[in-house]
């Protein structure tokens, strides 16, 4: 029952594209028996409200039949999920421009892992080659260090000993830097948490002081636009409370720099940052 329950909430959140998309990739199929039944249960969930179980079972089946109906919804399921990664889907503009550009990267990534087990390494390398320069633009570190993995396998195949060992640097560099902007979220996260449920700044403001001090430093070394993000805003923040809104200022047109930025730009973002300028200017 929970199996179907979690079915009914995932085709009801499609949007309207992707439900065409769901029922053209199940038509292609129609000759096989399943994938009928399977149109024929989207329809039913969509069409139809506070049908059971059984009388599901019943209307597609005849009888109840719980095993046939139970392998029904798990192939429905599976088939949901790969309609949903369909380029046609993932570029529509309901997802904000970074979360598409992740999407391809790692879409890549598989492709690339493909090529090379087709034996087609050289045009595998190529790919994620390609992967590497987009993710380090958006600082997308996780991504790089999965392309890299993949060069590394191939590299080691050739028995480059040179390449294999700038692969294997590269790895530790961007590992580095992944454990940095992780540490920079969680720590900018807590101190947040802090500001949002306290009612007095003098609560905070000593670790607020040394988490900016932390950030600055990781920002200096890394040079990443996420740590640089974090450390702008916190920034503004120990300024605001010491009322020195005119260097404040400083701080957001920094901040407004940063989340222009490709790496970093998303509706919410920038939205916040605009509204702390508001306030900002406000107090001036």
């Amino acid at each position: 029952m929970k199996s179907f329950n979690s079915l009914v909430s995932l085709i009801k959140s499609l949007s309207n594209e992707e439900l065409k998309s769901l029922l053209k990739f199940l038509n292609y199929y129609s000759s096989k028996i399943e994938v009928s039944k399977s149109v024929e249960l989207v329809e039913i969930i969509i069409k139809q409200k506070d049908l059971s179980v059984n009388s599901i079972q019943k209307k597609i089946y005849g009888n109840s039949n719980n095993f046939a109906f139970y392998k029904l919804v798990d192939r429905l399921n599976d088939k949901i999920l790969e309609v949903l990664i369909f380029d046609s889907n993932i570029s529509k503009e309901y997802y904000p421009d970074r979360v598409k550009v992740i999407f391809d990267l790692k879409k890549k990534l598989i492709q690339s892992d493909i090529l090379s087990l087709k034996g087609l390494r050289d045009d595998s390398d190529n790919l994620c080659k390609k992967v590497i320069v987009k993710a380090e633009k958006y600082e997308l570190y996780d991504i790089v260090m999965s392309a890299l993995a993949i060069r590394q396998r191939f590299i080691n195949i050739r028995k480059s000993q040179i390449e294999l060992k700038r692969i294997q640097d590269k790895l530790e560099s961007f590992e580095m830097k992944n454990k940095v902007v992780i540490h920079s979220q969680i720590i900018y996260n807590g101190i947040m948490n802090k500001i949002s449920n306290s009612a007095d700044s003098n609560s905070y403001y000593q670790e607020l002081k040394k988490v900016i001090d932390e950030l600055q430093e990781y920002f200096s070394v890394y040079k990443s636009s996420t740590i640089g993000y974090y450390f702008y805003f916190l920034l503004t923040e120990k300024l605001q409370i010491e009322r020195n809104y005119f260097e404040a200022v400083k701080c957001l047109e920094k901040i407004k720099e940063l989340v222009l930025q490709k790496s970093l730009y998303s509706a919410n973002r920038m939205g916040t940052t605009l509204l702390n300028i508001a306030n900002n200017n406000i107090h001036i």
